[in-house]
């Protein structure tokens, strides 16, 4: 995954700091990159994009728990 902004950046750099941490005891990390930057109102892509995230990790990993980590929002400047 290509991070051209700091916020997203710094969540590859976790996200790969939590695979080699966690792998030989199971855990899975994945990454979502949202289909577009911010709120785009009624549409609500991001949700849309973490909704359709969670149906993939589920339909690989039935009945595991599923933890999301995040940035907020406002950590990430247009």
């Amino acid at each position: 995954m290509e991070a051209r902004q700091l916020s997203p950046l710094r969540m590859v750099t976790f996200a790969r700091h939590l695979h080699r941490a966690g792998k030989d005891h199971g855990l899975a990390v994945w990454s979502l990159r949202n289909s577009v930057r911010g709120w785009n109102g009624p549409d609500r892509s991001a949700l849309q994009d973490a909704r359709w995230a969670l149906q993939q990790i589920r339909a690989q990993h039935p009945g595991v728990p599923v933890y999301l980590v995040g940035t907020p929002w406002a950590a990430s400047p247009p």
